[in-house]
């Protein structure tokens, strides 16, 4: 039997007795025990033992020093912390390189955290948007709305129980979309940001007011409220309140109150506030917004009751549309629907037309996602494979400590503790990078993130986030192999010959490349794509054309094109509104009653056009004639299809001449007249990504629709000068906007530009930090070969034979990597292609020109390392051998 006094006990006495009481007190109690063994038995014996063990917890026993412990942490980090400095600053070129692949990792993903969290917080200034919801319509063969009729929300309120709220939101646009004019004395400007909304709307979504009464300001339909930046741009530091705006030369808008701006955070979009009932009967012609359940002329949002379930008022909803909308409405095409939205899903997962504003994709947000942690990824790659191939040159300081006693957990502190270290430092420099590239990470999103207190404390709190895990995620494999190694085996030598750690540090290699083959096959794909789309013929000319945003209608059409005819620059000049190229087209969708289908309703992409329309676009007749052929009495029912509109009816083009085709009015429910007068070759109203659709285009005399000018030479500034000159001759009370029609055009693909230049930028990186990871895993693999390499030179082995002996391992990698990454890429870019109706057949000269890219990276870190082994002088290699 164990003639030992209990163990619990003495761990009792070890933990409370202070380090100068143990060692009497112990010793002591152990005499006193062996006695009464021999005295009084083993039992008996521990039960006294006990006793005394709990007599014992006195104050003189106990521990005076409770910090001592705390003190010896303290000061075995700062020892590991020394040493961790040392270790760094002994192995330069290793700590540079990975410090700087991490400090690039980590730049990237903090520009993309930043990125991504505010793209998620959209929509989330609102006190109670998680009870918000936008109504949004559905009808037949029409894309989904997200617009619906102005009676819609009272209606609402007043029918379903469970909404405490509703309000419509209107964009105050001329019929062509351009800016409304706006003037302040001799302060001028085409504003698209002027809103007409319900009195609820500043409580319903929190808008804060920092001047004037929030409870008044919208009583009246002329008043009017700013945000902080229109009020110094029309006002400087004059005090708004009182002042009054002159809007489309037509209203006096009285200045009531100033807001603080949500544009930057929500997919809602407002300068300027004024009472729904602005936009009441009477006041802008024939338009009838606020009764008119037909028309989808603006946007409804309700909000719930607490506790209440949105499926329950859903569910509701089509018995409201039985009962509020008028009969059969809507049958022809399928049925009309509405439905609820989310507030908090509108911005990134809303694929509905006719949106206040471009809004974001959760597509976009998970691919800048995945870039970061990939490249993020290869750094960690680095310090992983360069911390366990430096694992052998600290090999005999493992086997020292560990025979002078060290633990395998005080030497994966202190690697820990170098880790951390080496992710901290990369942290700061990481920063430093994230704020120097803020500004053209801000081009290539097209955001405004600033340097201020709030954008730094989260960045720095993510930052910390990120260091921690990729320290713990990056450093804890190299911390248990080189606090595993087995003393008497690295004190021989054995170590360095073994093949621990090699596998693994193929593998990541291997990784590294396969992600530089992605990023180089993506870069080519998109690059060709986006060349393609550039030099795709679109069946119009968009050079030396200009767009210009027209007057109010109160200004004739003839008055402006007559007086712009007269420039010597400019060759021809038309108007033209609804589905213009480069425009949001969504809402030009119209009805049509063609000859021969009397039972049928097609709908077609409009254009409303002015004389010369054609010709201005450059648009190419394939029968009959265009506008400027017709006469005065029949143009204002001549219509010209394009070949897709007639193909779908299963006419000819020459068929289709002369055809009637009868234009559909929901608002008096009736039918006008339309003749065919000619067919024009397909050309694209919206981007590649979409088949070209039935259109049409229709005449126009009425005085709306953006100016279009056709230059007769390109002199650039100097065009527009003279353009700018006669507008303000003729119209000096209005602001002059001009756009070139081929940047508008080109800016249907401004999520793809993004998307290339964001692939650009991060596979220069990716790439940049795989190559300083690959030279240093190079130098220390030659450095592992170096006896082999002055042994092959002394027997004579060629320079060249030797680099390609030394080259062959990484040669296989790189194989081995194509391998695995080329089926990857093909099916990334092939579900991105897959977005376009148009687009290039990827071929193999993408796979050709990655694989070539990645082995001119290798070669050139490779080569040289190797070249600079082999052309080493033996002798200085096996001297110190």
């Amino acid at each position: 039997m164990n003639k030992r006094p209990p163990k619990w006990a003495d761990r009792l006495l070890e933990w409370f007795c202070s380090e100068e009481q143990i060692e009497i007190l112990q010793g002591d109690l152990h005499e006193l025990f062996e006695w009464r063994v021999e005295e009084m038995g083993i039992w008996l014996a521990r039960l006294h033992y006990i006793k005394d063990v709990v007599d014992m917890l006195r104050p003189f026993a106990l521990k005076k020093k409770r910090t001592t412990r705390f003190s010896n942490r303290i000061d075995m980090f700062r020892n590991n912390l020394k040493i961790s400095f040392r270790s760094l600053l002994k192995q330069k070129t290793n700590s540079l390189i990975n410090i700087s692949g991490l400090a690039l990792g980590m730049a990237v993903c903090l520009l993309i955290s930043i990125y991504i969290s505010h793209e998620l917080d959209h929509d989330k200034f609102s006190e109670n948007y998680d009870r918000i919801y936008r109504v949004t319509s559905h009808w037949g063969d029409f894309s989904p709305r997200s617009k619906t009729a102005m009676p819609v929300g009272p209606a609402l309120k007043q029918d379903i129980p469970g909404i405490a709220n509703s309000v419509r939101f209107m964009k105050v646009l001329t019929n062509d979309n351009s800016g409304i004019p706006i003037k302040y004395r001799d302060k001028k400007f085409a504003e698209e940001g002027l809103v007409s909304v319900d009195k609820g709307f500043l409580e319903m979504f929190s808008i804060e007011v920092v001047l004037g009464d929030a409870t008044s300001a919208l009583d009246d339909p002329d008043n009017i409220m700013l945000s902080e930046e229109m009020a110094d741009k029309y006002f400087g530091d004059r005090n708004p309140i009182g002042e009054v705006l002159r809007v489309e030369d037509k209203f006096e808008m009285k200045v009531t109150g100033v807001f603080k701006s949500v544009n930057h955070k929500s997919h809602l979009y407002f300068d300027f506030i004024t009472p729904i009932t602005f936009m009441s009967e009477g006041r802008w012609g024939i338009y009838t917004f606020t009764q008119n359940w037909e028309t989808t002329f603006g946007w409804t949002y309700i909000q719930l009751e607490e506790l209440v379930d949105p499926t329950q008022v859903e569910a509701l909803l089509p018995e409201f549309v039985a009962n509020r909308y008028p009969e059969n409405f809507g049958e022809d095409y399928g049925g009309f629907e509405l439905f609820l939205q989310s507030l908090t899903d509108i911005h990134l997962r809303s694929d509905y037309t006719r949106e206040i504003r471009e809004n974001g994709d959760i597509r976009l947000l998970v691919q800048m996602a995945i870039i970061g942690i990939v490249i993020l990824l290869v750094a960690a790659i680095n310090f992983i494979n360069l911390s366990t191939a430096r694992s052998t040159l600290r090999a005999k300081e493992v086997g020292v400590r560990k025979t002078m006693g060290a633990l395998k957990g005080q030497l994966i502190r202190q690697f820990m503790v170098e880790s951390f270290l080496v992710t901290f430092i990369a942290l700061l420099l990481a920063i430093g990078l994230a704020i120097l590239a803020l500004p053209r990470f801000n081009m290539l999103m097209q955001k405004e993130f600033i340097v201020e207190p709030a954008f730094f404390v989260q960045m720095l709190a993510n930052g910390v986030i990120l260091s921690a895990s990729l320290a713990i995620l990056a450093g804890l494999y190299p911390a248990f192999v080189l606090s595993g190694f087995q003393p008497v085996r690295v004190l021989k030598g054995g170590f360095i010959s073994s093949r621990e750690g090699g596998l693994l540090r193929k593998i990541f290699t291997t990784v590294q490349f396969a992600t530089g083959i992605v990023f180089l096959f993506g870069l080519y794909v998109i690059y060709d794509q986006l060349q393609f789309i550039q030099t795709k013929e679109i069946g119009l000319d968009t050079s030396q054309v200009l767009v210009i945003n027209r007057p109010p209608q109160s200004v004739k059409n003839e008055v402006i094109v007559n007086a712009l005819k007269q420039i010597p620059v400019v060759e021809l000049v038309s108007a033209a509104a609804g589905s213009v190229p480069g425009y949001d087209v969504s809402g030009a969708t119209w009805s049509y009653h063609p000859e021969g289908f009397p039972r049928e309703r097609r709908s077609m992409n409009t254009m409303w056009g002015y004389n010369d329309v054609v010709k201005t676009f450059g648009m190419e007749m394939v029968a009959g004639t265009d506008f400027s052929s017709v006469h005065d009495k029949d143009s204002l029912n001549a219509l010209i299809l394009n070949a897709s509109a007639v193909a779908s009816l299963g006419w000819t083009s020459e068929e289709a001449i002369g055809k009637s085709m009868g234009e559909f009015h929901w608002r008096q429910d009736q039918i006008t007249p339309g003749r065919v007068v000619g067919v024009v070759k397909d050309f694209h109203f919206e981007s590649l990504h979409e088949e070209v659709k039935p259109g049409v285009l229709l005449y126009t005399n009425n005085d709306f629709g953006n100016l279009i000018v056709k230059l007769n030479s390109y002199e650039g500034s100097e065009a527009i000068e003279a353009i700018e000159k006669t507008w303000n001759e003729v119209l000096p009370e209005f602001p002059f906007q001009v756009t070139f029609l081929d940047e508008k055009v080109a800016g249907l693909y401004a999520e793809e530009e993004r998307l290339r230049q964001s692939i650009n930028y991060f596979a220069v990186i990716a790439i940049f930090t795989s190559a300083l990871g690959l030279l240093g895993l190079v130098s220390f693999v030659l450095m592992q070969r170096s006896k082999e390499i002055g042994i092959r030179k002394v027997l004579g082995a060629k320079t060249m034979i030797l680099v390609k002996t030394l080259s062959s391992d990484f040669v296989r990698l790189i194989a081995i990597a194509f391998l695995i990454s080329a089926p990857v890429a093909y099916y990334l870019m092939d579900q991105w292609l897959a977005g376009f109706a148009f687009s290039i057949d990827i071929g193999i000269l993408p796979f050709v020109f990655a694989l070539a890219a990645i082995a001119a990276i290798c070669a050139l870190t490779v080569g040289y390392k190797a070249l600079k082994a082999a052309m080493t002088n033996p002798v200085e290699i096996l001297r110190e051998e």
